[in-house]
């Protein structure tokens, strides 16, 4: 040990690799191993400024400075690799998140996903004017508090197609004729579908639900409904027209021979 503490490189040099290797990753470490072994080879090793050992310590002491500088270069570096790995890993992660934001923000249709909890994770804006809820206030909520579907028929609430999903592990669409109340009050026809979402190992993490106002075509299929109506009301009163016409017609040539 007293041998190992008279050699300075032990402190200064091998925190000088260190230091190297660090910030400037181990090319750079390399060169500073080498030229810390000939500043000490020549200034602190007898016989000074010369070759040869003058005691056999000494070339031990700086086979051992150099195989530990070069061990404290590689593990730095692998550890400088595997940050620079992560960082770009994270990175990736969070361009991949932005784009999957983006295009469910973009997306025309409402969007809400849950976890595995039926808690809300996100929701573009179509699913908040839809909704009534923001995202910062829906984000950690119970999908059954956001998303309250009744039937449009008997108003009675309907079954949550996203636990059915989960469940089933399988797309499951929502009942006809259902509205959703908006937490403002406002009511909205709706059709909708929510399916799993599945991780890279196929595990469910959550679900998705998609839906949509379908006012615009409700009042369609009600106005053709109606046109239908009346159209058969036309023709049940030309029938109805046609055949009073013929039975005075036929009273008539009763009364004229």
């Amino acid at each position: 040990m007293a041998d190992f503490a008279r050699a300075p490189y032990f402190i200064f040099f091998v925190f000088a690799v260190s230091f190297t290797a660090v910030c400037a990753g181990w090319r750079p470490a390399l060169l500073v191993i080498a030229l810390s072994t000939l500043i000490n080879y020549f200034v602190f090793i007898v016989p000074f400024y010369k070759f040869g050992f003058a005691r056999p310590n000494d070339a031990f002491r700086l086979a051992v400075f150099i195989a530990l500088s070069t061990a404290i270069a590689g593990l730095v570096e692998l550890l400088r690799s595997g940050v620079t790995q992560l960082r770009m890993a994270q990175v990736k992660i969070a361009e991949q998140g932005e784009r999957y934001r983006v295009t469910l923000t973009s997306i025309g249709d409402a969007v809400i996903t849950v976890d595995v909890q039926e808690r809300v994770q996100f929701m573009n804006g179509i699913a908040e004017f839809l909704t009534g809820w923001c995202l910062d206030e829906a984000t950690g909520q119970h999908l059954g508090g956001v998303f309250n579907v009744i039937s449009e028929l008997t108003r009675e609430p309907l079954g949550n197609p996203v636990s059915r999903a989960l469940r089933s592990d399988t797309v499951v669409d929502l009942e006809d004729h259902a509205l959703l109340l908006g937490k403002d009050g406002t009511e909205h026809p709706i059709d909708d579908s929510a399916s799993p979402i599945r991780n890279a190992s196929g595990d469910v993490i959550g679900a998705v639900l998609i839906f949509r106002d379908v006012s615009k075509r409700r009042a369609e299929e009600k106005e053709k409904e109606e046109l239908l109506r009346r159209a058969q009301e036309a023709w049940q009163d030309l029938v109805q027209t046609v055949a009073a016409l013929r039975r005075r017609e036929a009273r008539f040539r009763t009364l004229v021979p």
